[in-house]
């Protein structure tokens, strides 16, 4: 009969067992903590969206010498540019005429003429952040962007009133943006 070898090499079931448990253990501890962080991801991504469309109209705007607006859709989480066209001339508005509409448009680096002819998005938007990303917004927003880079929130009005804030939330973390007179946007937790 053979004797067993002192030497064996390997590891035994507890050993693999063991192994395996601290392993699970790992694993469900950064499952969630890895949600954690993607819902964060996902919300911040969704500020800087939105926050960078309020800051590229504001700035079309200006050099343009033509009103914008922008309106942030809750429904769909999209957001929609469009430029001031008077409706007797057929031309961009350059001061706000009470015979005026906003036709769609793309934001881009081609810079507006008597005749440039804007493109509009698909309906429904330009989303500001993924599908089915669990983003929401918390109402309809509409900002009105003057040449001289004002912003209100009323079409029309000269002074400068308090705009009214809005937020996003992801997993009950919310962010509220500010939009000030002249395009100052605070994000705060």
């Amino acid at each position: 009969m053979r004797q067993a070898s002192k030497n064996v090499r390997g590891f035994s079931g507890i050993e693999i067992t063991v192994v395996v448990a601290i392993a699970l253990v790992l694993m469900a501890v950064a499952v969630p903590t890895a949600n954690t962080i993607m819902g964060a991801f996902r919300l911040q991504n969704a500020v800087n969206a939105v926050t960078g469309a309020i800051q590229a109209t504001r700035l079309q705007a200006i050099s343009t010498t033509t009103p914008h607006k922008l309106t942030f859709t809750a429904a769909t989480n999209t957001y929609q540019v469009q430029y001031c066209l008077d409706t007797v001339t057929g031309q961009p508005c350059t001061i706000l005429t009470t015979a005026r509409t906003y036709s769609n448009i793309m934001l881009s680096s081609v810079t507006p003429t008597a005749t440039t002819t804007y493109t509009g998005p698909a309906a429904g938007g330009i989303p500001f952040s993924g599908v089915n990303s669990g983003v929401v917004l918390s109402a309809n927003t509409t900002f009105y962007f003057r040449p001289g880079g004002a912003v209100q929130s009323t079409e029309g009005t000269t002074t400068c009133p308090t705009l009214t804030p809005f937020t996003l939330t992801y997993n009950n973390v919310t962010k509220t943006i500010t939009v000030g007179c002249y395009g100052q946007i605070t994000v705060t937790p």
